[in-house]
This record gives structure tokens, sequence and C-alpha cells, in this order.
């Protein structure tokens, strides 16, 4: 019954006096409980709650100074039958010749319901509002927010967005998401995430970005599409959580395990070159022997002997420093001590080993002089190891260019010298350049590479106090290893 009084009328009559007397009240009300014949003649002031008296007093002052002539207001009433109900009246004001008013005259609308129904729904719009701002608080104490316009230009971002960026809200509202491009990922990785959201869809992922002072640090990343009224989108809202302790934690890891794998495999390899060479220096030792025998009896022998016995001498000699070169570079250095050891000599060995796989790809090498008592302070094994690595890695890059040459030089600088392995390519692209001093990262074809040799030189240079560097600004692709030197004046007077 109750509902069906939603929007319920009641015809009333009441004089334009203080005491708004009812001068007319219709039979509907009795569906209330109420009596007309009770209300007739009676102030209608007698059925509004009292808490509401005084501002219908007050609005119908007001109609009545200014001339209205629709009289329009709200308040509640008691009733026999269902208690406190919310009413609105609307009346004609009726006025005598002089303009003065003389009586309203309409219906009273029963609002109860709808007004329950609009206080129910402020009700809830405001409780979701206050949800949404304690989570959204929440959020913003656990997590970096931002919103960008359809472009990826920001138009919002939190206090956290702004502390591990560097970077001032000002400084951030209207830009591009570019700004904290660190270079680490390639095109192919911000095309499928641009494509991924402009298709509706949400992203997940780990993003590195680079800070106002230059730094870097990783998010793990969801950016999510906020469709507008017909359901384009409007904006995208981005929420990251700090990753770059787990990242380091990772790193250093896969560091461990890269130096564990290394160490291992030379290992191994030592445990069979010393084998090998075991085996082939015996008759090694013969062959040179007789070889030198038979340059002693030269007098009496013919030219062309004398030459294939040159030629087996020098031939063995070689066979023996590659075999001295391996031994170097694969002996376990774990208790070296740094030492002052010829430069040359390093990178002798390394060219020496490498040889063959220049003659094989037809590379050639050009190296500048290096003077015999130029020493440089580091474990010589280890440092071998590197320059090998390097030079091999030059050796690949450039097997199927044009052209195909590796260039090592050096720069002196006082007690320090600069040794770069230079190669005949132009550079490496910007994204791969950021990730090659990663453990297994590798541009290699499947089986040509580990993906370890750069980072495992890393590792050493890092052990001597150093570090490796390419050179971005250079013409040719070109690595740099900045070294102790000292230049031995006995090594000079050899």
């Amino acid at each position: 019954m109750e509902n069906s009084l939603d929007n319920f009328q009641i015809y009333f009559k009441i004089e334009a006096d203080p005491e708004l007397r009812v001068i007319g009240f219709g039979p509907e009300c009795e569906v209330y409980g109420i009596d007309p014949k009770e209300v007739i003649n009676k102030s209608f002031l007698d059925l509004v709650h009292k808490d509401d008296q005084e501002v219908l007093l007050k609005t119908q002052k007001a109609y009545k100074e200014y001339q209205v002539d629709i009289f329009d207001t709200y308040f509640r009433i008691q009733t026999p039958k269902f208690g406190l109900r919310k009413m609105q009246a609307i009346a004609q004001v009726v006025r005598d010749l002089k303009g003065n008013s003389l009586y309203y005259e309409g219906y009273i609308k029963d609002l109860t319901l709808r007004k329950s129904r609009e206080e129910t729904n402020v009700s809830t719009m405001n409780y979701l509002k206050n949800l949404a701002i304690q989570y959204q608080n929440v959020v913003d104490n656990v997590a970096i927010v931002a919103v960008t316009d359809k472009k990826g230009n920001i138009v919002h971002v939190n206090d956290l967005f702004v502390e591990i960026s560097g970077y001032n809200r000002d400084e951030l509202i209207g830009k591009n998401h570019r700004i904290l491009k660190s270079g680490i990922h390639d095109k192919e990785f911000y095309r499928d995430l641009w494509e991924t959201i402009q298709d509706k869809k949400v992203w997940k992922g780990e993003i590195c970005n680079k800070r106002k002072d230059g730094t870097l640090y990783w998010v793990f990343t969801t950016i999510a599409p906020i469709l507008g009224p017909t359901g384009e989108i409007d904006k995208f809202l981005s929420i990251r959580y700090d990753i770059t302790h787990e990242k380091q934690l990772h790193d250093e890891e896969v560091e461990k395990m890269t130096q564990q794998f290394m160490t291992e495999k030379l290992a191994t390899v030592g445990e069979v070159t010393a084998s090998i060479a075991h085996e082939i220096n015996n008759p090694l030792t013969i062959i040179k022997a007789q070889a030198e025998k038979l340059l002693r009896r030269n007098n009496n022998l013919s030219e062309d002997i004398i030459n294939s016995a040159e030629s087996i001498s020098k031939t063995a000699n070689r066979i023996q420093k590659i075999i001295e070169s391996i031994k170097t570079l694969s002996r376990n250095t774990e208790n070296d001590e740094l030492e002052w050891f010829p430069l040359h000599e390093v990178i002798d060995q390394s060219v020496e080993i490498l040889k063959h796989k220049m003659i094989k790809n037809n590379v050639s090498l050009s190296q500048m002089h290096i003077p015999k008592h130029y020493c440089v302070y580091c474990y010589p094994g280890e440092i071998t190891q590197v320059f090998t690595n390097l030079i091999s890695n030059a050796i690949d890059a450039v097997a199927e260019l044009p052209e195909r040459w590796v260039d090592i030089r050096f720069i002196e600088n006082g007690d320090e010298i600069e040794i770069l392995v230079i190669d005949a390519g132009h550079g490496i692209p910007q994204e791969i350049a950021q990730k090659i001093m990663r453990p297994f990262f590798t541009t290699k074809k499947f089986g040509q590479g580990t993906g370890l040799g750069l980072s495992f030189s890393k590792k050493i240079l890092k052990r001597h106090n150093t570090t490796l560097v390419y050179d971005d600004s250079a013409k040719n692709t070109t690595f740099k290893i900045k070294l102790k030197l000292k230049k031995d004046e006995y090594l000079k007077a050899m």
C-alpha cells in the first residue's frame, strides 16, 4: 500500500495569511488517515512537521513579497496511518484586482519514496566516493601512479612518481612518457606495449626508466586503458612498483652463476689443455731437436732440406707458443696475485690464439707497436682472457662485412694506459649497446656464443678496479680498457 503513495496527490486551498488557514482539503487525505473536516478552518502548519514550519513560513513570505505566482516548496507532514511523509506543495497564487494574494490553490504531492531513493543514491554515491578516496590513498602510499591522455602525455602523477623520477610535478605534467625512456628497451618492446593498450587491453611487464639525474630504476608496470562514455579510449592509467632492488639481487645471483659457470668451464678446459700439452710437448721437443740438428749440418745439406728444417723449427715454436697461450688462458687464476706484466705479451698471446680464426674469416689485424718495457698491473691470465674475448668478438662482428679488419691501439696518459680494440663495424645500435654487458645476452646465431664473454670480462676488470667501456661516439666499433702503467727500465735495457 505504501509504495502506491508514490506521487499521490491531495487537493488543498489555503488562505494567504500568516496563519495559512485551510479553506479546502481534498478527501484523498483519508488514505493517510486524515479527516478533511478536522483540517478545515485550522492552520495548515498543524499538519507540517515542527522542524519545517519556520522554513515554510519564510518561503510563503518571500513568495508574497516578490509577487511570485507559483507557490512551490517542500516539507514533511505527520500522518496517522503512515507516519512522517515527505511532500511537495505546488499551488497557484490567486490575487484580487489590486494584486494582493488571496489564497493558494493546488496539490500536495507525496515524494517520500522518491526522496528516499535519492537519499539512498546520494548516500551510496558518498560511500563509493569515500571508498574511492580511501582506495586511492592506499594505492598512492604503495604504488607509483600516473594518468596520461590517449596520446601518452602525462596529466596526473602521485607523490611516489615525483619522488622516484626526480622530476617535480610541473616538469612532468603535459610531457610525454618518453621523458623517462632509458634506452634499455628496443623499439619492438614499446611497439608491443602501445599496440596492446590501443587494443583496449591491459599491458603488464618490467620497464627500466631513467631519472632526471640519469640513473636508472626498474618498475613492474600495469597499464590499463580508461574508456569514455562512447566506449573509446579516453585516458591510460599506469600503476608501477619499484623492483630495482629485486633486479639488483637477481643480477648479482646471475653474476655469481656466470662466475661459477666460467670458472668450471675454464677448469675443464685447463685440464684438457694440460693433458694435450703434455702429449704434444714430448714429440714436439723431439721434432724441434731433429730440425735444429739438421740445421747444424747445413754444409752437407741441400738448400731445400735446410728451408724445410727451418720451416719445421718455426712451426714447432709457433705450436709451443699456442700451447703456452692456451695454458695461460685456461688456467685457474683464483689464487693469482696482481703483478706488473708486459702488455705486449698479453696482446701477443691473445692474437696467437686467434690467428687461425682471423685467417679463416679473412680478417686482417693491425696493432700499434707496444714497447716491451710497458707493463700493466694485472692478473696476467685473466687480462689475457679479456683481450682474447674482445678480439674474438671483433672478428665475429666483421666476418660478413665488406671490410674486415681489427685494430689494436693504445693511448698513454701518465701512469695509465688505455687500450682500444677497434673493428670495421660502424657501432652498435643503442638498444643493443645497453644490453651487451648483461649475462647470457648475445646477438650471435644459436650455438655460436653463450652471451657470457663481455659480462665475464666486465667481472674480471672489476677485480682490476677498472671497467670495460663501449665508445658510442667513435666512428668504428670501439671498446676501451684503462689499466695502470709502469715502464720497466730493466726490460727496456734487455
